[in-house]
């Protein structure tokens, strides 16, 4: 049995998140399906993305393979979010080959909503930042990509150009 999660936000550029270690690790790029990808906001009016099960939607991202420390570190870090199982049968691997075993666990981390409220796009530096890593990690995966990240993520157009300005 492997285990993974599933990161729709920073974790899609893994190779920026050694704070878990996991920063060797190949990302599988995959879409799920029944999820919207929007822009949240923290106690401490930092904005990230969360995702929602929304039928008839998808959100991209990828996969990593974690072990059980990695997993903890992960439960540390995400504290605006609870951990989830996600359905394996709403993940598809439309960017390239790839089968989980039977067995395989994919963990997802929903916001917890007495801590964060959705949002719009708030501009401002710390955003600006998050989304631009987001962005350089979506190119790594190809053209097809880079455009379901965009076509996926709630107000993310407004704040790319943002960033180029």
């Amino acid at each position: 049995m492997k285990q993974y999660v599933f990161g729709y936000g920073s974790m899609i550029n893994y190779k920026n998140i050694n704070q878990i270690d996991i920063i060797n690790k190949r990302g599988i790029p995959v879409l799920v399906t029944d999820l919207e990808r929007q822009f949240i906001l923290t106690d401490k009016n930092s904005q990230y993305f969360g995702v929602y099960d929304s039928p008839n939607k998808f959100t991209n991202g990828v996969l990593l393979e974690i072990n059980q420390e990695e997993l903890k570190r992960l439960d540390k870090r995400e504290k605006y979010y609870k951990k989830e199982l996600l359905n394996k049968n709403r993940i598809k691997f439309i960017y390239e080959n790839f089968k989980l075993s039977q067995d395989d666990l994919v963990y997802i981390f929903y916001p917890i909503d007495t801590l964060v409220k959705k949002t719009k796009y708030i501009k401002n530096d710390q955003i600006k930042e998050y989304i631009k890593l987001i962005l350089i990690g979506s190119v790594k995966f190809g053209k097809k990509f880079l455009i379901d990240f965009l076509e996926s993520s709630k107000d993310i157009k407004t704040a790319a150009i943002d960033i180029l300005e």
